[in-house]
């Protein structure tokens, strides 16, 4: 019994040595776990923290990519813009061209049509000089024509009060001798000689054929009437 009992008790202390050296060894395996537990849980917190700013990189650089895409598009809408006003710019520039083009062109045709004119004006100038030179010459001649004129019309006038004053006369004896041709028809009709007929004292003196040529004439009296109504 003493040698089971001492056997039992070296295998208990056998089993005991065993069980420390296993409760030291899970021991230092728990400490080692919570050493690696406490790293791992350090590490996770780190991550964790360049995670979160990861994140926050992560959305300033899709604000930032917002922001340069939004960018982007302003510069390409300028860029438009700017391609759109340069076009217009060459268009206008061309238009430029072609009215400055058209321009010299119309200068060129005025500039040669000024000295057409001037060459003109020139010899319109020459011309205008012979002509006044010819208009004081005519005016001259009109002048003394002029003078001429008045002359003869003065002239004209005295002859015109002249014939007038002889008209009158003539249409006197016309008056006269369209009488006496009114009392030689009514003599006529009452049936008396002419040889009874009183002779006008005018016509005694004036008259320079004899009294018998006239009476023994009835063709001549037809001749005194027509005299007497022209």
């Amino acid at each position: 019994m003493s040698a089971v009992l001492d056997e039992a008790k070296e295998q208990h202390q056998a089993e005991r040595s065993n069980l420390n050296m296993r409760l030291d060894a899970l021991q230092s395996r728990a400490a080692t776990a919570e050493r690696l537990l406490s790293e791992a849980r350090q590490n996770l917190i780190a991550r964790t923290e360049e995670v979160r700013a990861f994140d926050r990189k992560s959305v300033e650089a899709t604000i930032s990519r917002n922001n340069s895409e939004k960018r982007l598009a302003q510069i390409e809408a300028a860029h438009e813009a700017r391609e759109r006003q340069i076009k217009d710019h060459e268009q206008a520039r061309t238009a430029l061209t072609e009215r400055n083009n058209a321009l010299t062109k119309t200068l060129k045709v005025r500039e040669t049509a000024l000295a057409r004119s001037e060459e003109k004006i020139a010899a319109l100038t020459e011309r205008n000089g012979h002509l006044e030179a010819d208009v004081q010459v005519s005016r001259t001649n009109i002048e003394k024509r002029v003078e001429d004129l008045s002359s003869a019309l003065q002239r004209e006038r005295m002859e015109r009060a002249v014939v007038e004053g002889a008209l009158e006369a003539a249409r006197k004896d016309n008056s006269r001798l369209q009488g006496e041709v009114g009392a030689l028809r009514s003599t006529l009709r009452r049936g008396v000689p002419l040889e009874e007929l009183p002779i006008p004292p005018t016509e005694a003196a004036n008259d320079e054929t004899p009294l018998k040529g006239k009476r023994g004439n009835t063709a001549e009296l037809s001749q005194i009437e027509a005299a007497g109504k022209a």
